[in-house]
């Protein structure tokens, strides 16, 4: 395999990284986005537990002593104890999605790190190589500027020795 194959091979794998790369980038964008998204669902939730809030203080005022007004406040109450264990479960659970995509994240940084140091390797190889095809083609030329000189010593040696 001659040094521009290999460096066309090197390319075409410094290519398909980047390009997994990028992909690895937009799916960490997308991620992200939904991750986003869902804490915006997180702060609706607790507008809208503020909100629900509100509505039952104003009731337990108006209520008063009257029994049925306390029961549907106590039904309420736990339909909101109910969101926020909902809440704190999301909350929970996006953490540790985030905790897992952090983790991903720098175990994809170290995999990639470490194809760059092996490409890096490999191109400095290569480069040791040129430097080497480099001096050979050198050499050679200079053989062939001394191939005339050569060849009439030769003859010379031979018609002595005849």
């Amino acid at each position: 395999m001659d040094s521009k194959q290999r460096f066309d091979q090197l390319e075409s794998l410094i290519v398909d990284l980047a390009r997994k790369v990028d992909q690895q980038s937009e799916a960490i964008a997308k991620q992200s986005e939904a991750i986003a998204k869902q804490s915006e669902a997180i702060a609706k939730q607790g507008e809208a537990i503020k909100r629900i809030e509100q509505r039952i203080g104003g009731i337990e005022q108006r209520a008063g002593g009257i029994e049925q007004r306390l029961d549907n406040i106590e039904d309420q109450i736990g339909d909101i104890i109910n969101i926020f264990k909902l809440s704190e479960a999301r909350h929970t659970q996006s953490e540790q999605r985030l905790d897992m995509l952090a983790t991903e994240i720098q175990e994809q940084g170290r995999r990639t790190d470490e194809a760059l140091q092996i490409q890096m390797q490999m191109i400095g190889l290569m480069r040791a190589g040129n430097n080497k095809t480099e001096a050979l083609e050198q050499r050679y030329s200079l053989l062939e500027n001394q191939e005339p000189r050569i060849k009439r010593l030769e003859d010379e040696v031979f018609r002595a020795a005849s």
